[in-house]
Parts: C-alpha cells; sequence; structure tokens
C-alpha cells in the first residue's frame, strides 16, 4: 500500500523529487486530470500524469502506481475494503460515503473544489413548460429513497438545481477550468 497517509505527504514527495511521482487518472483531460494540474500549481508542485483509458485503481493497489485519482464510485469499495487509502476528496464537502476522509480544502488548500457532475440539457429555444416538465420528473426521482440509496452505493450525492442555477455554475466554472487547461497545457493525445 502507498506510503502516503495525507495530501501533505503527496506533496512533500512531489517537491522532494520534481516530476518523479507519477500519478494515475482515467486519461488526459479527465476531471481528475485537470484537478490534479490545479491542484498542483496551488501546491507549487509537479508530477508526472500517467493517463488509462479508465480506471487505474488495479495498478495502485498493486504497487504499479503510487496514486491514483479516481472517480468516488469507482474508489469508494476499495477504501472501504483496506485494499486502497483515500488521501482527500475534491469537493468543499466530505462525502458522506467516507466521513472520515478529509478534503483537500481542510489539508491545507481553503476554497479548492474540483467536482464532477451530471446534468440534464436541452436545446436552445425548447419551450420552458417542458423544462419544467423534465425538471419535476427529475426532482421527483432525485427524492425518491430507493434512488438516493443507488446513488449513495455510487458514492454520488445527487442534488437538483434549477436551470437559472446551473446556467450560472457552468458560467462560473468555464473561465476556471479554461484557464488550468491552458495554463498546464492539455490537449487531446497529450
Amino acid at each position: 500500500m502507498s506510503p502516503f497517509r495525507s495530501l501533505a505527504d503527496v506533496i512533500a514527495a512531489a517537491k522532494a523529487k520534481p516530476g518523479g511521482l507519477a500519478y494515475g487518472t482515467p486519461g488526459v483531460g479527465t476531471p481528475q486530470h485537470i484537478a490534479v494540474e490545479m491542484l498542483s500549481r496551488q501546491a507549487g508542485i509537479r508530477m508526472e500524469h500517467v493517463p488509462y483509458r479508465g480506471a487505474n485503481l488495479s495498478d495502485v493497489m498493486n504497487g504499479v502506481l503510487p496514486l491514483g485519482v479516481q472517480n468516488a464510485g469507482a474508489s469508494i469499495p476499495f477504501v472501504k475494503e483496506g485494499q486502497l487509502r483515500g488521501i482527500a476528496v475534491s469537493s468543499l464537502a466530505r462525502t458522506a460515503a467516507l466521513p472520515d476522509l478529509p478534503t483537500v480544502a481542510e489539508q491545507g488548500f481553503p476554497g479548492f473544489e474540483a467536482l464532477s457532475w451530471f446534468g440534464l440539457m436541452a436545446p436552445t429555444g425548447t419551450p420552458r413548460a417542458i423544462i419544467d416538465k423534465v425538471r419535476a420528473e427529475a426532482m421527483r426521482v432525485l427524492a425518491d429513497a430507493e434512488q438516493q440509496a443507488r446513488f449513495a452505493q455510487l458514492g454520488l450525492e445527487p442534488m437538483g438545481t434549477t436551470p437559472e442555477a446551473m446556467h450560472a455554475m457552468i458560467a462560473r466554472d468555464l473561465p476556471k477550468w479554461a484557464k488550468v487547461i491552458a495554463e498546464a497545457g492539455i490537449a487531446p493525445g497529450r
């Protein structure tokens, strides 16, 4: 198992050997890759990105990679079983599935947030009545106890919002992530 017990351990190792600490993600340009690039810039470190085509957890469990960055749904079962050690979650709040696992923000990076999310979208010009009907049905599903239990098993924490709030979130996040992508030189195939 990895010697890292905290984000401070990871950062110290990366500073001791710039570019020598490898981490795996599900691929180039994935939310995980971009999140690590943002954290690296904030921490003043440089690590070696190892892009996979999907999950990298077996290589982390087998010691091929010292670090893997993966979504909660793929990671949580292995952390709970003790096959992986969780270092941090990238949400502002701890995840209900692993309440003892601290956030990146709690470990010295206030305000750090890197989330993957799913949203329902419709073509521009879709009548508001249709949007409201789809939203109401989605909210009904999100409120269903059985569906909430399924989401929890996957490490997902569903939340519903309004079209206006979603639009504002996208407008806020686009420049943030575009800056990280440009600064890191992330492009397909790199």
